[in-house]
């Protein structure tokens, strides 16, 4: 059976619109894959202080052998790197929170973009290295704004993320959850849900 990587970030709970979108997946793919879920909410990702950035450009960019206390500063990430490199699938759930992916699943990205091990560069270029599938589920609360470019980045960060470490990716959004009618926010979950089904079909069949 395939494995599937979720990782998780829903902090509202029962609450969570988010979590609406997960559920959705995890029926669907009940008896399909089997599902490791990371919960950066509640287990947040150690974050690139400065003795573990300085051990991590050593290591990964400078390809040093690192003395022991060093090394160890690197587990996290080898951590993370291990569950990226053994499922099938990566599933990301989130929501936006002011305009930007929430600090720890921004802290979990900084541990699995790693030279040499998710991506590799070849010239001036870029070259992802993980194979298989990954879907990004989110949705953002506010308003609306064409002119403020930030809103706007922040839909694309995680699959454009996923994509440069080389997926497959796909991503379902619901936005301004917080600015729709009733009617308005139906449809918009409707219309994300029968993607979320149209995807499981595509990946689990």
């Amino acid at each position: 059976m395939s494995k599937t990587l979720v990782i998780k970030y829903l902090p509202r709970g029962e609450r969570s619109k988010t979590r609406r979108l997960l559920d959705v997946f995890l029926k669907e793919t009940e008896g399909k894959t089997e599902i490791t879920t990371v919960n950066v909410g509640q287990e947040p990702p150690e974050l690139l202080t400065d003795d573990r950035l300085n051990a991590y450009m050593a290591r990964y960019y400078g390809g040093v052998s690192l003395e022991e206390e060093s090394a160890k500063l690197l587990t996290p990430i080898e951590d993370v790197l291990t569950q990226l490199e053994s499922h099938d699938y990566v599933v990301v759930v989130s929501p936006i929170y002011n305009w930007g992916a929430p600090a720890p699943l921004k802290a979990w990205f900084d541990l699995a973009v790693i030279p040499g091990r998710t991506f590799m560069i070849e010239g001036t270029a870029f070259k992802g290295l993980m194979s298989g599938k990954a879907l990004s589920l989110s949705t953002s609360g506010g308003a609306d704004i064409p002119e403020f470019r930030p809103q706007h980045a922040a839909v694309h960060y995680t699959p454009d993320v996923l994509d440069f470490m080389g997926f497959e990716t796909d991503a379902v959004n619901v936005e301004k959850t917080n600015e729709s009618t009733d009617e308005e926010l139906t449809a918009s979950f409707e219309k994300a849900e029968q993607q979320i089904r149209d995807i499981v079909s595509n990946w689990y069949s």
